[in-house]
């Protein structure tokens, strides 16, 4: 009887305790929860900001890239070197006889709060017809049509696998609300392309307001000379996979620059290229390297339009008058790998297209300079007392060489190169210049040598750039009809004709065509294939370098963005900023369940004390 009594006035306690248990448990799991603190990201960008910075990807002046992966979305992202895309404003696409059918997310909005269609991709690939981009100029697609809001067609003329790499690697960059007045002028006129283009060049926007949006997890909000600062853009279709709140770009405009950055923790994130002494010093430090693969295919551009440079047996005399092993050992950067072969291709993949036999063929431009006199005199050069080379009338030969000041690997090779080219008499003077100079002049042909890289990983984007593209042949004014095997040929028109063919084994047969063209006819000496060299900061997490994400240069420099399509190998260390890890959510249920299990624990307590008591 007396224990029955002990019992019934415990009781109470133990319908106190099966109530209050729920709340003390979601306290007890509540604690690991601080309140969050705005994450700030900061990026070392190699960029201008005020005045000259802005925000239209087709202008020739100022453009800022690295913001713009952040912003800017593209298709279907891929992979460099494989044939694997993820689906980002495209949702899927097939083929449908000759036409590329892309279907587009339908919930993702400008970041101006204009709602994104197939007019705004449309747009975008108009305005690369304005300026010329490949995939026009080339004949690889003829046609683009909307279908409805949200799908969208591209007419391929050629090889299908080719169009797709074009079409679905494209930042979508060019609304229609923002760029309305240059696409409908050039529907309207086509043939004042080239006006229109000028016009486009023109157009600097440099606020949201001014048409600086894009459809990306980050917006612009503010610009000055020095810094750039984007926020997380709450209405962006994934919204909840960004834990960044702001990036905060700084200012990048040399190397030395960005070392200082992570010397001194500043940066999360960045790509200073280093030589191999900064790079170890850093690693002591914590700092973290990584190398990303990439295409990058770097070369000395001679310019055909400048006496003797426009002589074929000239540009051979000076591919066999540089040692490209010296040039990169005076680099000394553990990111550049010499190039085995002169062809207008990247090693990285050119031996998937050609047998090496074929290119163990070609001619190796190996550094001869004894040949190369040989064909100075052959060419009728003399030399001067002081052993410079001459014109026959005695007028020394000079040359200028053009390179970006600020970056200090480019300065090295050139310098290089001029005392390379100084030892077999050929007076070379380099000239450091700002980014814009440079690009301004090799566009309109105002140099005798130019440095400049391309990338790519299809051999007709390096081909085309490299042969007649961007930036090389076409800009310099280089005929673009030479005489190959005793006939006339037509370099826009190879290239046409290459656009068109439907198998990869076609394809070959103009891929090995071009490398003998190239080969003799040197319109650039290529001489590295370059790797993406990064950094990131102890706040920062990062895979191993072999992750297949690091084979995308553009998801390396946008890393952010490279955290939607490969969860959990990305992300930031959140204790850096002080905020715990969050618990998984537990629901009402689970709460209960633990509680009830906390009072059977209680009563069993309870009941063992009370038989012990007895």
């Amino acid at each position: 009887m007396q224990n029955f009594n002990k019992t019934k006035r415990l009781a109470p306690l133990l319908i106190l305790v099966l109530f209050l248990a729920p709340l003390l448990l979601q306290g007890i799991i509540g604690q690991g929860e601080e309140i969050r603190r705005p994450v700030i990201f900061v990026y070392s960008m190699e960029a201008n900001f005020q005045p000259e910075g802005h925000f239209n990807p087709y202008s020739e002046t100022g453009f800022i890239g690295h913001a713009g992966v952040n912003m800017y979305d593209q298709l279907a992202p891929h992979i460099l070197g494989t044939s694997q895309y993820f689906p980002e404003l495209a949702t899927n696409w097939t083929y449908d006889g000759d036409w590329l059918v892309v279907k587009l997310r339908n919930d993702v909005t400008w970041h101006d709060g204009q709602p994104f269609t197939s007019k705004d991709v449309w747009s975008t690939f108009m305005l690369h017809k304005i300026r010329g981009y490949s995939e026009w100029s080339s004949n690889v697609i003829d046609d683009v049509q909307i279908v409805d809001d949200y799908t969208i067609k591209f007419h391929v003329v050629g090889l299908k696998d080719l169009a797709q790499n074009y079409i679905l690697s494209a930042y979508i960059n060019g609304p229609y609300h923002v760029f309305k007045k240059y696409v409908d002028e050039y529907v309207a006129n086509p043939e004042n392309a080239e006006a229109i283009g000028v016009e486009l060049n023109k157009f600097t926007p440099r606020t949201v307001s001014e048409g600086a949006v894009g459809t990306g997890p980050f917006m612009l909000e503010n610009m000055t000379e020095s810094d750039l600062w984007l926020k997380k853009f709450d209405k962006f279709y994934a919204a909840d996979k960004i834990v960044i709140d702001y990036i905060h770009g700084i200012k990048e405009p040399s190397n030395e620059v960005g070392w200082g950055y992570f010397f001194s923790n500043t940066a999360d994130w960045g790509e200073p290229f280093s030589p191999a002494s900064v790079a170890d010093a850093l690693t002591a430090q914590g700092v973290k390297v990584l190398y990303a693969k990439s295409t990058r295919h770097d070369f000395i551009i001679f310019n055909w339009k400048r006496p003797l440079l426009a002589n074929k047996l000239f540009r051979q005399a000076l591919a066999y008058s540089i040692n490209r092993t010296e040039l990169i050992s005076a680099i000394n950067y553990p990111c550049w790998h010499e190039e085995k072969w002169v062809t207008p291709y990247s090693d990285f993949y050119i031996v998937n297209w050609l047998d090496q036999s074929f290119l163990d063929s070609l001619n190796k431009y190996e550094y001869n300079p004894e040949k190369a006199k040989a064909i100075f005199a052959q060419l009728g050069l003399t030399y001067n007392n002081k052993g410079q080379l001459c014109y026959a009338n005695g007028t020394v030969i000079t040359l200028y060489a053009k390179f970006p000041a600020p970056w200090t690997d480019i300065a090295l090779l050139m310098q290089n190169l001029a005392t390379q080219l100084n030892r077999v008499g050929i007076t070379v003077i380099p000239l450091a210049l700002d980014w814009a100079t440079v690009a301004t002049a090799e566009t309109n042909g105002d140099f005798d040598i130019v440095w400049d890289a391309i990338g790519g990983d299809h051999p007709f984007l390096q081909g085309f750039d490299a042969t007649a593209g961007y930036g090389f042949p076409t800009y310099a004014s280089f005929p673009k009809v030479i005489e190959w095997q005793g006939k006339e040929l037509n370099l826009t028109q190879f290239f046409i004709d290459w656009g068109k063919v439907k198998s990869v084994e076609e394809q070959k047969v103009y891929v090995r065509e071009l490398a003998q063209i190239y080969n003799d006819y040197l319109f650039a000496l290529p001489f590295a294939d370059v790797d993406a060299q990064f950094y990131g900061s102890q706040r920062f997490v990062y895979p191993p370098s072999y992750d297949p994400a690091w084979m995308c240069t553009d998801y390396a420099r946008g890393i952010i963005v490279a955290q939607l399509f490969f969860p959990g190998k990305f992300g930031l260390n959140m204790s850096y900023w002080g905020i715990k890890p969050t618990p998984p959510p537990t629901t009402p249920t689970e709460t209960y369940i633990i509680a009830g299990l906390v009072v059977v624990v209680i009563v069993l307590i309870i009941a063992i004390f009370l038989t012990r008591k007895k």
